[in-house]
């Protein structure tokens, strides 16, 4: 694969091809270094511009640039170059086949874009001019025999889709890949998979279009196809065309925030329009922007047109321009969010619209916005919230009588005129590459008056969820479902969906996805939803302390108190069956029966929290008095047996060698016992009441 030769004299005939002879893709499978030049970067950029694909080998692992990125042309300089690994038939990047040649390995690092086969590899060999005989093939291994396989694949769909770019080209490449078995061991350097060359030109001929036609994408995999643009069961509002942006860094910063409310500034919100046809855009078409509340069911119009402007309404519209034909633009919006502090802790959903169209215009599907979505590829919705747990930032706490911890409102409901059977679904981690939320942190759902009426039945008798009281419910299971909740008419209820994490179980992880979801019980059609991206920071632990077990007797009060942590806390009490008894670092209560109290410690700092748990032993039966003690003759003994249904004292020596047993009458408090067949020495009265030795109390005999 190095090749002296091919220095600049390669990047020369690359430039020339694509320059002068119009190729559409260029082919490396050879490199000449293991650093860049000035002039490599030039011609580089200029060979994509010029609107050529530039396919490269990521090379052979230590044996070209010990793994690293080789050059020209390595991919970090211009993203658009698709850099190729390799896998084998198993699927797998890592070598397992010995037949080649011994221990090779093919490059990998986060510049790869994909992976094609490239061990064992049956290739044609040179005829040397005729001298060398038959057979005229043999077995090759490394990216050189990947490359040529995604090069080819690349040719194809030029053959079916002449409006394709590097970047279309690249995108569809990407995400039609199939998955690599070992990709876990290479995280982040081996691309999104393994080629699928029926999937990338299926792609490709099914997203040309020879009129104009603008669309801003879904899904990773959607490449504009409005049809049967991806499986209709997946997430149709999580569009990585959209994202906000707390600052105006948004052309070059794509990570998506948490819109952040600050009197007197907005945030920023940016939407990619691609042209994935071979027209330019007309100059008439407009990009308009909306915000509604999040919710797991949407319809158009209705809540973005800001008839209710605090449920949602128009962020603005500009103009597209004239886009030309396989290019793609990002445009800005600037957005004055709600404040939070009046209008509550809600989520927000975005929604794209490209408007004004007499080539393109939108089909709108009455009550299912989903739809709308789904059949229209100038229409995407993001409903992503992020989530941000860290220093300093409280969460909301005590509010009418229930602690809201981090989290956000969103809706679940019906939108139509009729009445609706809904399943709501609430998933805790579904990105194979993060721990589940379920196993550092809480999931509570708090609903008002009216939805907890809705919901309360549906969850009775759920294994999937606590009811921790009226309007407060914990999840339980990595999938809960609640199924077929009847919905009157254009009902839409509010859910708080709160979390806190567990300071006794944080790991190393700080990511975290959580999904809720609706669907029509009818057909189990999923009608949208809101997804969470939880991210925390680590933080220095703190131990919840509810103090030693303590035994009583009945009647009696005893005074529970927290050893305080080292910072701003909430302190609450529970009973063992979970309902709330006191908040407070301390308190005195007098329980009946024994009882196991619950402490929960939350910090008022950033929510975490810890529990502890303290026993309370109620004694119903016990020895009140010995009189007099020390004995000579004889004893009085006052006991407190009421409620037993049998009972007796044993007197037992300390070698428990002599002992009597004297049965009590249950109705009475005092017995006198005759002392003059003991022996002097220390002795132990015993109260045993319904076969159970409840206390016992030292005598002296003289």
């Amino acid at each position: 694969m190095f090749n002296t030769f091919y220095g600049n004299k390669g990047v020369d005939a690359a430039h020339y091809a694509s320059s002068v002879l119009g190729a559409d893709i260029i082919s490396l499978s050879w490199y000449y270094s293991c650093s860049p030049t000035a002039s490599w970067l030039l011609q580089e950029k200029e060979i994509l511009d010029n609107g050529t694909t530039i396919i490269r080998a990521a090379g052979n692992g230590n044996n070209n640039c010990g793994g690293n990125r080789v050059y020209p042309f390595s991919g970090l300089e211009d993203e658009r170059t698709i850099v190729v690994s390799s896998t084998g038939k198993d699927d797998k990047h890592a070598n397992t086949f010995q037949t080649c040649t011994t221990n090779t390995s093919n490059s990998h690092y986060a510049e790869v874009d994909l992976c094609a086969p490239g061990y064992e590899i049956m290739g044609g060999t040179s005829t040397n001019g005729g001298q060398n005989t038959w057979p005229y093939y043999g077995c090759y291994y490394g990216t050189s025999q990947s490359t040529p396989l995604v090069s080819g694949t690349a040719a194809l769909m030029y053959a079916v889709n002449p409006c394709l770019t590097p970047e279309r080209v690249q995108d569809i490449l990407k995400n039609s890949t199939d998955p690599i078995l070992d990709e876990s061991n290479y995280s982040g350097l081996v691309g999104t998979g393994r080629l699928n060359a029926f999937k990338a030109v299926k792609g490709a001929q099914e997203s040309y279009s020879n009129s104009l036609d603008l669309f801003i994408k879904d899904r990773d995999e959607d490449f504009g196809n409005e049809q049967y643009p991806y499986h209709w069961q997946a997430d149709r509002d999580e569009s990585v065309d959209i994202w906000v942006r707390n600052q105006p860094d948004g052309f070059s910063n794509f990570e998506h925030q948490e819109p952040e409310f600050q009197n007197s500034s907005p945030v920023y919100v940016y939407v990619r329009v691609r042209n994935k046809s071979c027209s330019d855009a007309s100059g008439s078409e407009q990009l308009s922007l909306y915000w509604s509340k999040s919710s797991g069911w949407s319809s158009w119009p209705q809540n973005w047109d800001g008839s209710q402007s605090t449920i949602g309404n128009k962020i603005g519209t500009v103009s597209i321009g004239t886009l030309e034909a396989g290019q793609e633009d990002i445009y800005e919006f600037t957005w004055n969010i709600l404040n939070p502090y009046i209008h509550q802790n809600w989520g927000s959903c975005l929604l794209a619209r490209i408007e004004n169209s007499s080539v393109d215009p939108i089909t709108v599907h009455p009550g299912r916005l989903d739809d709308d979505v789904f059949y229209n590829n100038n229409i995407a919705m993001r409903n992503v919230v992020i989530t941000d747990i860290i220093p300093g930032v409280p969460p909301p706490g005590e509010i009418g009588g229930l602690y809201y911890p981090h989290g956000k409102y969103v809706f679940a409901g019906n939108v139509l005129s009729d009445i609706q059977e809904i399943d709501i679904v609430f998933t805790m981690s579904e990105n194979e590459t993060l721990k589940s939320l379920n196993d550092e942190a809480e999931v509570r759902l708090l609903f008002d008056d009216n939805g907890w009426l809705i919901v309360k039945d549906a969850l009775e008798g759920n294994s999937s969820f606590e009811i921790l009281r009226d309007k407060e419910v914990l999840l339980l299971a990595e999938n809960a479902r609640i199924d077929g909740v009847e919905f009157p008419p254009n009902t839409r209820i509010p859910i708080y969906i709160g979390f806190t994490f567990l300071v006794e179980k944080i790991s190393g992880n700080q990511s975290f996805d959580f999904h809720f979801r609706q669907y029509l019980t009818s057909s189990d059609e999923l009608l949208g939803g809101v997804h969470f991206d939880i991210n925390r920071y680590n933080r220095t632990p703190f131990d919840a302390d509810a103090g030693l077990d303590r035994v009583i007797l009945s009647g009696e009060s005893v005074s529970l108190s927290a050893v305080p942590i080292n910072e701003s806390a909430t302190y609450n009490w529970y009973d063992q069956e979970g309902n709330f008894v006191f908040e407070g670092v301390g308190f005195s209560i007098s329980p009946v029966i024994s009882q196991k109290y619950k402490l929960e410690v939350i910090s008022d700092v950033d929510g975490f929290k810890d529990y502890d748990e303290v026993q309370v032993e109620v004694n119903p039966y016990w020895i009140e008095s010995l009189s007099p003690n020390p004995a000579t003759s004889n004893v009085q003994i006052d006991y407190a047996i009421q409620g037993a249904s049998s009972a007796y004292l044993m007197i037992l020596n300390q070698t428990s060698t002599v002992f009597n047993n004297y049965i009590l009458a249950t109705e009475h408090n005092l017995i006198n016992i005759n002392l003059s067949n003991y022996l002097s020495g220390i002795y132990t009265v015993i109260l045993i009441c319904d076969g159970k030795a409840w206390d016992a109390k030292s005598l002296i005999i003289n």
